[in-house]
């Protein structure tokens, strides 16, 4: 995205988030960055943390998304969870 993005390209492009990185939230504001409209957090990694109870950190990642001024949302299966921990899908 970085090369069409200099090369004047205007492609609009939603970005997932990856797990492989140490610091999603950096993650998010560098796809933020290089023109993102939304990011949507790693489905694997999104079950993993309702599983562990880690949806604080879910939260910090949404907050994350949209301070950088991009939407965020979970995907999969987590509609019911997220619903339930008062997590809002913003777009899906």
């Amino acid at each position: 995205m970085h090369e069409h993005r200099q090369e004047g390209g205007k492609l609009n492009f939603i970005c997932q988030t990856a797990s492989e990185m140490e610091n999603i939230r950096a993650n998010i504001r560098l796809a933020a960055k290089e023109g993102a409209f939304a990011v949507y957090h790693h489905g694997t990694e999104t079950g993993s943390c309702w599983r562990e109870g880690r949806i604080e950190e879910l939260r910090e990642i949404m907050k994350t998304a949209r301070d950088a001024g991009v939407v965020g949302m979970f995907p999969n299966d987590s509609d019911q969870a997220a619903e339930n921990a008062g997590l809002v899908r913003e777009f899906g």
